[in-house]
């Protein structure tokens, strides 16, 4: 999977971007997450396999995991507040990972910042019955992703003069992100059905590597932009339009990042990855 720094509506860019551009538009090819079977994996495979250096597919998704968790580290370490990192299984991460995709709460953050949060949440075993999150509780500080169990959404409201089920959580499940983003009172009370274990995200935790991954990625976006010669002769203040203007996309490898013909209106800065 490549990556490019992108820019809507500048100049459209000849060449490529790959796992994650900074764009102000096109295609692109990835270079990490590989993707496709090969003919021969199609064959019956030999009884006994001879033994051999691991595929490049194999072993560019080994890099770019190991490059994600360096960075992942180097976020957490450079945070103005200590950043736990607690051990879990590899489909723990992979649930979380899920239960992350798509929510607002994580919609600007980069890949490493997502994975140093992964890293942090720690476990909540809960049994039937435990109250999760109360309606109405100011102290909304945790976002939850359930690995395990089952939990009812309970909303009162003073026309129905009771409380009433609106909602059930299942397993890979998240939920308690409204408060976060808003800093309103908590919406509605989470009650647990059964056993289960959650992963908890601490308000405090986010804050910081939000903040730390702000300050890189304005800062990579800055270098991006010096190291393109026509930009590099704007003055300061267009340079940082620019570089604000900036926004990160990812491509896999095979992925279209733009056609000949096409309009121009997205020009990319290649993070990371190849192209062609």
């Amino acid at each position: 999977m490549g990556n490019c720094m992108t820019t809507p509506q500048v100049v459209d860019g000849p060449g490529s971007g790959t796992d994650v551009t900074h764009s102000v538009g096109g295609s692109a090819r990835g270079k990490s997450i590989a993707k496709g079977a090969t003919a021969a994996a199609a064959q019956t495979p030999p009884a006994t396999p001879p033994a051999g250096p691991p595929k490049p597919d194999a072993l560019k998704l080994h890099q770019m995991k190991k490059r994600i968790a360096v960075a992942a580290e180097a976020i957490s370490n450079a945070a103005d507040i200590e950043v736990p990192v607690v051990p879990k299984t590899e489909i723990a991460e992979k649930l979380i990972a899920k239960a992350m995709e798509g929510n607002l709460l994580f919609e600007q953050l980069s890949l490493p910042a997502k994975q140093a949060i992964i890293r942090s949440m720690r476990p909540q075993s809960v049994k039937a019955g435990d109250t999760i999150i109360q309606q109405g509780d100011t102290d909304a500080s945790k976002f939850y992703v359930m690995e395990r169990g089952s939990a009812d959404v309970l909303l009162f409201k003073e026309e129905w003069g009771e409380q009433r089920t609106v909602h059930s959580y299942a397993p890979g499940s998240s939920f308690g992100e409204l408060a976060l983003l808003y800093s309103a009172p908590r919406a509605a009370t989470v009650k647990a059905t059964a056993e289960g274990k959650l992963w908890v995200m601490e308000r405090t935790v986010f804050a910081a590597i939000k903040r730390t991954d702000q300050q890189q990625v304005a800062a990579e976006k800055a270098r991006l932009v010096e190291m393109v010669p026509l930009l590099a002769l704007l003055a300061p203040e267009h340079k940082q339009v620019v570089a604000d203007a900036l926004e990160l996309v990812e491509f896999r490898a095979g992925d279209r990042v733009f056609g000949e013909g096409e309009a121009g209106d997205r020009f990319y800065l290649m993070r990371e990855g190849t192209g062609e």
